[in-house]
């Protein structure tokens, strides 16, 4: 009597886990899911959502073919893969170097972790709005300060090269905090015995780096290169507040081509069709980085 009680109590235990679930799955259905299905359904129509009494004509892979061959989609995948590089890159280097010097205890740490740590929480309208004040070339705090060390007042976001730089510039301000805040936090759960065997050897502070803390950091560093490689690609707001994209093309990126087709030229299929050849790019990528650096993905 008791074990069938017993079976009794489990059953229902299991069916009102499943119950309480149901609400949730639903929601991830309609809110994830069903948009994730209905764009790639769209992606092989030509279709705009400007005009839909023009109706939807299936084309396949047309839009996929015509963006792998769309000089415009491949000039801001070139852009993108320039602006995630060394974005990316000069974050890495700046997040283990402020790492460093932030790991240990000194009076004000946490003071120095939380104000470093503001950009990131800072909304990336907001900051591509002020930083843009900043860069502009008759009002602008950045041009002024040129002018004053004897230069001639820089027109940033007026020069192609220069617009980029001014982007990255800012991404780089903006995400560094958030990569240095996981490389300390693994800093802080490294074990002591490798160090102290390599104090006993008589390695140098620069050998204990590089043979011992940055191997020791490599399932760290490649979590912040797969998170930010996969942020840094689809940028958007930044870019379209600092640039719109240009001066011409200079500084479009993917996603602000995109939203351009879809909302501006209202090429609703062409601009799905867009969206899924960069998820595919960024998977491609992430895939080569975490063979590329043979971490496992429990380590992750």
């Amino acid at each position: 009597m008791r074990d069938a009680v017993k079976r009794l109590s489990d059953f229902v235990e299991k069916r009102i886990a499943v119950l309480f679930m149901i609400p949730t799955i639903i929601t991830l259905g309609l809110v994830l899911f069903f948009p994730l299905l209905y764009s790639l359904t769209i992606s092989f129509y030509r279709w705009s959502v400007a005009r839909p009494f023009l109706g939807k004509t299936f084309v396949f892979f047309q839009n996929y073919s015509k963006a792998l061959t769309d000089p415009a989609f491949l000039v801001a995948i070139r852009n993108t893969f320039v602006f995630t590089f060394f974005a990316v890159a000069v974050e890495l280097i700046l997040g283990i170097a402020v790492a460093l010097l932030l790991h240990g205890n000194f009076k004000g740490k946490t003071f120095f972790q939380t104000a470093l740590f503001l950009p990131v929480v800072t909304t990336p309208v907001a900051v591509g709005i002020i930083w843009r004040i900043l860069f502009l070339t008759d009002v602008g705090l950045i041009p002024y300060l040129f002018q004053l060390a004897g230069f001639e007042r820089v027109t940033f976001l007026s020069s192609p090269v220069l617009a980029m730089v001014a982007v990255i510039f800012v991404d780089i301000w903006q995400t560094t905090p958030f990569a240095f805040t996981l490389i300390l936090a693994g800093l802080s759960s490294l074990p002591s015995e490798p160090y102290e065997a390599a104090m006993i050897d008589g390695a140098t502070s620069w050998q204990r780096f590089f043979y011992v803390t940055l191997p020791l950091l490599k399932p760290v560093i490649v979590v912040v290169l797969l998170i930010r490689v996969m942020d840094a690609f689809r940028v958007f707001d930044t870019i379209y507040i600092l640039t719109g994209g240009g001066p011409g093309s200079a500084t479009e990126s993917v996603s602000t081509f995109t939203v351009r087709t879809a909302f501006q030229y209202f090429n609703t299929g062409y601009a799905s069709a867009l969206a899924y050849v960069v998820f595919i790019i960024i998977a491609v990528m992430s895939y080569l980085m975490i063979k590329g650096f043979k971490i496992e993905t429990s380590e992750l």
